[in-house]
């Protein structure tokens, strides 16, 4: 705690780095009461390190197994959205709290959220409520992205004046019949 507090910045950023890869090195012979330990430890590091640590960090820990998930959740709510968009993608995250995190982060943040391996219905149509034109487009050519009848209305009438929408939605497997008509008869000839 003492190094934490009364570190240089560039001390906590090598104190990130060396425990990240510690960690990284021996996490798939960790019990779960030592997880726990390099969870907390590294959570309380990542508090007061500055983001362009923290953005290796989020990157490095995605997709590990077993995955230190206080720290993760803390990464992907973290207000620069270059340290946030990694941990975004962790299966760690439950919907709900992604659902939370879509109603009140900014655009990059929903990006992060958009680019998931797997969304449902209900994660994806919290998203498109708060999207932009770049999620959007990013959130229709996921194909793990599930949409819900009103999400296919939603891209449909963003099609209209959209026409990268409009050709990934086209392109989509799941389009019901009723929206792909709709879209061929309101788009352009794109």
């Amino acid at each position: 705690d003492a190094a934490v507090r009364d570190g240089t910045p560039a001390r906590r950023a090598r104190m990130v780095e060396q425990f990240a890869a510690f960690f990284l090195a021996h996490a798939q012979r960790l019990n779960s009461e030592q997880l726990n330990l390099f969870d907390n430890v590294m959570a309380r590091l990542a508090s007061r390190a500055e983001a362009r640590s923290l953005v290796e960090l989020s990157t490095s820990l995605v997709g590990v197994s077993p995955a230190p998930e206080q720290t993760l959740r803390s990464l992907a709510c973290h207000d620069n959205p270059a340290v946030a968009a990694p941990a975004l993608t962790s299966e760690v995250l439950t919907d709900a709290e992604l659902i939370d995190l879509a109603r009140h982060c900014g655009q990059q943040h929903l990006l992060g959220i958009a680019r998931r391996k797997r969304l449902n219905e209900a994660l994806t149509e919290v998203v498109l409520r708060h999207s932009g034109k770049d999620v959007v487009r990013v959130l229709v050519r996921n194909a793990g992205a599930c949409f819900n009848a009103a999400g296919f209305a939603s891209l449909l009438a963003t099609a209209e004046r959209d026409d990268v929408v409009a050709e990934s939605l086209g392109l989509r497997p799941d389009v019901p019949a009723d929206t792909l008509q709709g879209l061929l008869a309101k788009t352009t000839d794109v």
